[in-house]
């Protein structure tokens, strides 16, 4: 029989690399997960390939007498950090942590998830996805959602993204967009003889962010504009992205990653799009290279469709107010899943720190109460 207890769960997985590189991913990670639910006669499970050797797990129970509560997690960390004083691949205690990369992010939560799911005798009315990608592409959500048809199973999902054991019920969106601008060089000492693509695209962006300021949430704030990456100079040919840095030339060429964290739905890539669109034409330049990574929309879950989730969250933790404030959080794929099949998600996960960063770490004490939230919701869905 495989471990029920979180923290030796967890000490297994923080002990196998998940992070996603040229030799790494998280199909060693997907293994142990699949061989632990195989050993529940009440469960089936199953192989969803992504990619390569890699995979999502997908199980279900046997039993069941209406719709399904949904659990989801992700395999995969982020790549390990400069800066450990310690090995990031062996579950460290100090105090009253657990130190080791993924250990909150989310390892702990899928820890919780299964050794939850060990404290039951026979449930019904619940399915779970263990998925790789979240960290870079979202892969694994992308083919669950495009190969799974039934959007009738599921009253509810549950994913383990770190919390503070509070509930996240809305959280911001996700655009990535990257574009290139075209002036017209000339020398650098006319500057009105040429059109400077640099200075047009930080007007560009300068607007952009103006503009977004209109697409306020009551509950979210602003949305957000992050420039993560930014390169320009004289273009030496059309057909390469190979920059001139002659500083008496007019930079005729710039392009740009841009990284917006929506906040109301009603802001999405088609919008920016057509912003920057317009102000290239402006600004006298031209827009090329418009390449939309991401365009997933922001969540929100009304809390009248979680009152028995508040009052399970309350008894565990004694929180008057159960729910986490969102100000600040990032994305979560959850999103995809509420957008495929109109159903209440959340995200409820242990507390810690340094989640992306170096020395990334779990709360023991909440990774216990954790599992025991997961395992009276899990309980709740047999009713």
């Amino acid at each position: 029989m495989q471990p029920s207890d979180p923290i030796t769960i967890l000490k297994k997985l923080v002990a196998i690399p998940s992070y996603v590189d040229a030799g790494h991913d998280e199909s060693k990670a997907a293994k142990f997960v699949f061989d632990y639910l195989s050993q529940f006669p009440y469960l089936h499970v199953e192989r969803q390939k992504v990619s390569g050797r890699r995979f999502n797990i997908i199980a279900q129970t046997k039993k069941n007498t209406g719709k399904k509560i949904l659990f989801a997690g992700h395999l995969d960390t982020v790549q390990p950090k400069v800066g450990w004083q310690a090995d990031q691949f062996s579950l460290m205690k100090k105090g009253d942590f657990l130190y080791g990369l993924g250990s909150l992010d989310m390892k702990g939560s899928i820890a919780a998830m299964l050794g939850a799911l060990a404290s039951l005798k026979d449930p019904k009315n619940l399915a779970f996805l263990f998925y790789c990608d979240e960290e870079y592409d979202f892969a694994g959500m992308k083919t669950f959602l495009q190969r799974r048809g039934d959007k009738k199973s599921y009253q509810l999902a549950i994913l383990g993204e770190p919390s503070d054991l509070k509930i996240m019920n809305v959280h911001r969106g996700l655009i990535e967009i990257s574009f290139s601008t075209v002036g017209k060089t000339g020398h650098a000492a006319n500057p009105h003889g040429g059109i400077n693509a640099i200075d047009a695209t930080y007007t560009m962006l300068a607007d952009l962010r103006r503009w977004m300021k209109s697409f306020r949430h009551p509950k979210l704030g602003p949305p957000s504009l992050n420039v993560a990456y930014i390169r320009g100079g004289l273009q030496l040919s059309e057909n390469s992205t190979a920059i001139g840095k002659q500083g008496n030339n007019i930079a005729d060429f710039c392009e740009v990653v841009v990284d917006i964290r929506t906040t109301s739905p009603l802001l999405r890539a088609k919008q920016v799009v057509h912003r920057l669109a317009r102000d290239a034409k402006l600004q006298g330049v031209t827009l090329r290279n418009v390449i939309v990574r991401h365009d997933l929309g922001s969540l929100h879950t009304s809390k009248q469709n979680l009152l028995s989730i508040e009052k399970i969250v309350t008894q565990h933790t004694g929180e008057e107010n159960p729910y986490l404030d969102p100000v600040g959080r990032g994305y979560s794929d959850g999103q995809m899943l509420q957008e495929k099949f109109n159903i209440p998600v959340v995200s409820i996960g242990p507390r810690g720190k340094g989640v992306h960063a170096i020395r990334e770490a779990v709360e023991k004490k909440s990774l216990y109460t954790c599992r025991d939230v997961y395992a009276s919701i899990m309980g709740s869905a047999e009713r």
